[in-house]
């Protein structure tokens, strides 16, 4: 069996919670559209409350072997356990990230100088 992620998008709090034990309570569900025998497309969401509320939206398919026999529970087992995967990967990349876009001027003025250093 093959999981495959088309789309993820979270919705999570603009402040980590700092000094504290974060018990999270985790509401999901995931929705199948069996598209033929061999592919069945999923879509998870993953609700976490009430320290840090967040929203994780996970789109994919499966791609699932001939002779591979899962039931929907195992199923989803393994795409709740790889979705947390995902969502402890997001919260960690995007804590407190700071990025810095520079102005228009900026972008004009550096691509003056490569036109120049092209020359």
């Amino acid at each position: 069996m093959e999981i495959h992620i088309k789309k993820v998008g979270m919705i999570r709090p603009q402040n980590n919670p700092k000094n504290q034990d974060v018990n999270l309570k985790i509401d999901w569900s995931i929705d199948y559209i069996h598209k033929s025998q061999s592919n069945v497309e999923y879509i998870c969401n993953i609700l976490t409350f009430p320290n840090f509320p967040l929203n994780l939206r996970i789109e994919g398919f499966l791609y699932i072997g001939n002779f591979e026999k899962f039931s929907e529970d195992d199923l989803s087992k393994i795409i709740f356990d790889k979705c947390m995967d995902v969502l402890l990967n997001l919260i960690s990349i995007t804590k407190d990230q700071i990025f810095e876009i520079p102005s228009k001027e900026e972008i004009l003025e550096n691509n003056k100088y490569d036109a120049i250093e092209s020359i």
